[in-house]
């Protein structure tokens, strides 16, 4: 602000002092030719000689006047200091070395899958149950199916008449359908695409463990029973013999997300065949 009335002042006294020739009104030499014979006394006369030195005064007044109104709050109030924070208060933040501690993984048999199946059923004695593990979810090759009764067998394949061993959280007689074979009546069962290894496959990498289970140090055997249709599809699954909500629940979760088998075959046609699958829930540590 202060540039631009000092810029003002200069043209203002510019405009004052100069232009002296014949044209303008204010030329001192026009002026003592008009008035040479003249009153001079006369206030037209007085008003043109005096002006440039009236409008030059004017200028330095008003900025007289300008400057003092914008350096007087600052000679009054002082100049302005910037508050800072003290250094005292300063928060210092130490990060430590933050080590993941590995994950300890459990010594597991490994599973050695038996030949691939050529349309004959299996033998109850030569398959194991599927287990999953709290640490992890592989399978279980210990051969525990005593406790299933003498009507299942290690995959859970039920004989003709079906007698369901004493269950844990809750269980359901299986609805039997119209139509419906059971695995000893077909003449060629349900397989999983791939057979045993890939059916243990999918439940190892599929199972998870339900952590109120876990905390609850809850484990039991879960025994499925559902029916594999003419197009492979796996439908009507109950739970024959359970656990807890929580552990049927996850195991029925885990067959509904089973692609299509291969159905079961009699006198050369897909057929409808009941099956049963256990799986045993199991924590690591016991």
């Amino acid at each position: 602000m202060l540039i631009l009335a000092l810029l003002a002042l200069a043209l203002l006294i510019g405009f004052a002092f100069v232009g002296s020739d014949w044209s303008d009104v204010l030329s001192p030499v026009r002026n003592d030719l008009v008035f040479a014979e003249r009153n001079r006394a006369y206030g037209a006369y007085r008003l043109r000689r005096e002006h440039h030195r009236v409008l030059g005064l004017s200028a330095l007044i008003a900025l007289g006047l300008a400057s003092l109104v914008f350096t007087l709050p600052r000679l009054w109030y002082g100049p302005q200091e910037i508050s800072r924070p003290p250094a005292d208060r300063a928060i210092i933040v130490e990060l430590k070395d933050f080590v993941v501690p590995s994950a300890v993984k459990p010594d597991l048999p490994v599973v050695k899958p038996k030949a691939a199946s050529t349309g004959a059923k299996p033998n109850p004695s030569d398959l194991p149950p599927i287990a999953v593990d709290s640490a992890a979810a592989p399978v279980d090759t210990t051969a525990r199916t005593k406790d299933l009764g003498p009507n299942l067998d290690t995959l859970g394949h039920a004989a003709k008449t079906p007698v369901l061993p004493p269950g844990g959280g809750g269980g359901s007689s299986p609805v039997k359908t119209k139509g419906t074979m059971g695995m000893n009546e077909a003449e060629f069962a349900p397989e999983y695409p791939g057979g045993l290894k890939a059916l243990y496959a999918y439940l190892g990498r599929t199972v998870r463990y339900p952590e109120i289970d876990r905390e609850a140090r809850r484990q039991g055997r879960v025994v499925l029973g559902f029916v594999v249709d003419e197009e492979g599809n796996v439908t009507e699954i109950t739970v024959l013999s359970g656990v807890s909500r929580t552990l049927d629940a996850e195991a029925v979760r885990v067959v509904k997300r089973m692609g299509r088998w291969k159905p079961g075959r009699h006198r050369g046609e897909a057929v409808r065949v009941s099956y049963q699958l256990p799986i045993s829930f199991r924590l690591s540590d016991q």
